[in-house]
């Protein structure tokens, strides 16, 4: 239970984080006894400054125990970037997961 605790604490902290719109994907796993790892996705606004964002997150992942981190930052800017190519480029990329996201509410899924 501790263990669940911890890693819903962490995603909703990043969460909550200035101007991100979405925690996408998160993977979150004890390695061993003294290894807990973390990847995380984050959708961001185009006004996010990405470095700050990625620090922050890696500051409260570490702050919730874990000692490897992976944090995948992409803007609102891509998403429209690869819209514009049109519906047929949107769609695959949704299907094969490449980072493209389709609404403003927070994801938290957690495997």
């Amino acid at each position: 239970k501790q263990w669940y605790q911890r890693r819903v604490r962490a995603l909703h902290k990043i969460s909550r984080i200035d101007n991100v719109v979405n925690v996408y994907d998160p993977h979150l796993w004890q390695y061993s006894s003294t290894v807990l790892v973390a990847t995380v996705r984050l959708y961001v606004n185009a006004r996010a400054n990405e470095q700050r964002v990625i620090s922050k997150a890696k500051d409260i992942l570490i702050e919730h125990g874990f000692t490897e981190c992976s944090i995948q930052v992409d803007k609102e800017l891509f998403r429209k970037a690869i819209k514009s190519y049109g519906p047929s480029l949107l769609d695959s990329a949704e299907k094969y997961n490449l980072g493209v996201y389709s609404g403003n509410e927070n994801i938290l899924r957690i495997n």
